[in-house]
């Protein structure tokens, strides 16, 4: 995760606030309740601030960054910086707050099945990466597939522990029982 969060409150006060518990926890303390909290989905930097912020009773936008991106693609340049990408977020906030929703934890369930399955899909990216290194570095397919050997069982662990998962829910059941439905494609519609 990030070291550090960059928030921006008015035109003259930032704050940068470790991305951790006790830092977050305590720059929290010092808002009031219900404050507006935005930030952009960014692989999971932003979601222990997220989920710390929303236990707390205040009201947080997590924002897709593409649409940030060409929001502040009409307004002048300052640069790319922190700061400067918090006072977008909060431009962007402010010109779309009506339409956005907050956002809501995700049910333990699914917030469990979502990191498995993210986590077994960029070890499988890993995988094919690196056998093609390994495979540019002379290696044979043997060397190759001891060398990955245990990358691979662990992967295969991972799909045990996503299908166990998803036998044990209702709704996944149902979905898996249709022929053309796959554990993947159940695990990687998610939502974010």
């Amino acid at each position: 995760a990030s070291a550090k969060l960059v928030c921006y409150q008015e035109e003259s006060l930032w704050k940068t606030v470790g991305n951790d518990k006790a830092s977050i926890s305590a720059f929290l303390k010092e808002l009031p309740k219900k404050t507006i909290i935005a930030l952009e989905a960014t692989g999971g930097y932003g979601h222990l601030l997220a989920e710390l912020a929303h236990r707390r009773g205040h009201v947080v936008y997590m924002l897709q960054p593409a649409r940030v991106k060409d929001y502040c693609k009409s307004s002048p340049s300052r640069g790319k910086s922190d700061p400067n990408d918090a006072r977008d977020i909060a431009s962007y906030l402010a010109a779309f707050k009506d339409r956005l929703h907050p956002w809501n934890p995700m049910p333990a369930f699914e917030d469990k099945l979502r990191k498995l399955y993210r986590k077994r899909e960029g070890l499988n990216d890993h995988l094919a990466s690196l056998r093609k290194l390994l495979h540019a570095l002379g290696d044979t397919q043997f060397q190759v597939m001891q060398t990955l050997k245990k990358l691979e069982e662990r992967v295969t662990k991972l799909t045990e522990q996503i299908e166990a998962m998803l036998d044990q829910d209702e709704d996944t059941k149902f979905l898996a029982s249709i022929p053309a439905v796959k554990t993947n494609l159940i695990a990687a519609c998610l939502p974010v």
